[in-house]
């Protein structure tokens, strides 16, 4: 359901494409950046209360509500969806400025199912992975199609994603909610400076090489 959106977004984002003017965008995504880890720091404390049990009967229908394993809990953390349509139209957000910008999604989905769902921050890390991939192969399939990919650069670039992929999975269900949490913040302020750097043309990991 989350993917529609994001697909769509994405689609967007591919036709967008030079109308926007890219500094602008790079400024409003670190932006966006720093609010995401504030927000998701003052949830800290909330990540697996009874908070995101409320309130998700109205989207009940759609069979929504789940619960995931918790290794360091050592029991099943159920939780209930809420939000949808908020968590719809920023997935939307994620996926226009994702194609646009040429980033990864995930940094933007998994700030949106925490704030926006409330859902756990690990359902919203694992969910968030998944849908990467559908989100990638949408905006990736039309600049194929443009010609803007390089194959030499992106196989490398690709298998190294995926070891790292399989690590943090496997990683992610033994550790605590707070640390992910702390650990996702703290990648968010970090990408906030370079999108910034971006924004004015300075590249400095370029600039050293």
């Amino acid at each position: 359901m989350l993917e529609t959106a994001t697909s769509l977004g994405a689609l967007s984002g591919v036709l967008r494409i030079g109308i926007i003017p890219t500094r602008s965008l790079f400024v409003l995504f670190a932006v966006i950046l720093l609010i995401s880890a504030r927000q998701m720091m003052a949830k800290r404390r909330d990540s697996v209360s009874n908070d995101n049990l409320e309130g998700g009967d109205r989207w009940g229908m759609f069979g929504l509500n789940s619960s995931y394993p918790d290794a360091d809990l050592g029991r099943d953390v159920p939780y209930h969806v809420q939000r949808l349509h908020l968590g719809m139209v920023l997935m939307y957000g994620g996926g226009l400025i994702s194609a646009i910008l040429g980033i990864g999604s995930g940094v933007l989905k998994v700030p949106a199912m925490d704030t926006g769902l409330r859902l756990p921050i690990k359902v919203s890390s694992a969910t968030s992975n998944f849908m990467i991939g559908v989100t990638g192969a949408v905006s990736a399939g039309a600049y194929l199609m443009r010609g803007d990919i390089t194959g030499a650069i992106a196989g490398p670039v690709a298998l190294g994603s995926v070891v790292g992929a399989v690590a943090g999975a496997r990683i992610l269900i033994r550790i605590s909610n707070d640390k992910v949490r702390v650990l996702f913040a703290a990648v968010l302020v970090a990408l906030s400076p370079q999108m910034l750097l971006h924004a004015f043309g300075i590249r400095p990991f370029e600039d050293a090489r």
